[in-house]
């Protein structure tokens, strides 16, 4: 991702200049170089509303959704993939919205649905023959929600409001490790969870 200095953004081969009306971006002639700035743009637009931009797969069904960290290769597509194929939403697989208020956004980077689920699951990846969850302590998930966060800068204040919304997620919603299998059997097991966890009252909003 490009650098961010007060109102200036630097990146591999291109400039941007923030201002009040937009964007000035200088010398992108790929895509990357204007997607990463869109990126910085909306992480600040969503951290003024209590939201956080996060790495990783978010899928739902019913009235219940789930939102999963990993490392490269921890299998955030390929869960994405197998939820997809089993029916349920794959609200993202790249880059997931998530608020202070419990609910997590689709966004549409990679694949992905403009449908909102409140969290039921939240937590890391695991590869396992069984399909299991297992409880994390919030003080050793803390460190990867909140690495895995788009900072729009490096500024005290702004880490301070990204901590605050990451320890209010985790107070409504205890981190657990879901270790998973690349069959049906995971899309079947999550759905199972969120299901029994499900707020009857509440439906996935959007389409």
């Amino acid at each position: 991702m490009p650098v961010v200095r007060g109102d200036q953004i630097a990146g591999a081969g291109f400039e941007a200049t923030q201002t009040a009306q937009g964007v000035a971006i200088v010398g992108a002639n790929e895509r990357f170089g204007i997607e990463s700035v869109v990126k910085l743009m909306l992480s600040v637009a969503l951290l003024r509303r209590n939201r956080l931009l996060v790495h990783g797969v978010a899928v739902a069904d019913g009235a219940a959704g789930a939102v999963l960290l990993g490392e490269s290769g921890a299998g955030k597509s390929t869960l994405g993939q197998l939820a997809a194929q089993a029916g349920m939403l794959r609200l993202a697989d790249e880059l997931v919205v998530l608020g202070g208020d419990g609910l997590a956004h689709g966004t549409p980077w990679n694949t992905g649905l403009a449908v909102s689920a409140p969290v039921e699951l939240l937590g890391t990846l695991g590869w396992s023959d069984v399909e299991r969850l297992e409880p994390i302590a919030p003080a050793d998930f803390l460190p990867m929600l909140l690495s895995n966060t788009l900072l729009p800068d490096d500024l005290p204040a702004t880490r301070a409001a990204v901590f605050q919304i990451a320890t209010r997620l985790l107070q409504n919603t205890p981190p657990e490790r879901f270790y998973f299998s690349p069959t049906p059997a995971a899309p079947a097991f999550l759905r199972a969870t969120l299901l029994s966890r499900a707020d009857p009252s509440q439906r996935p909003r959007g389409g």
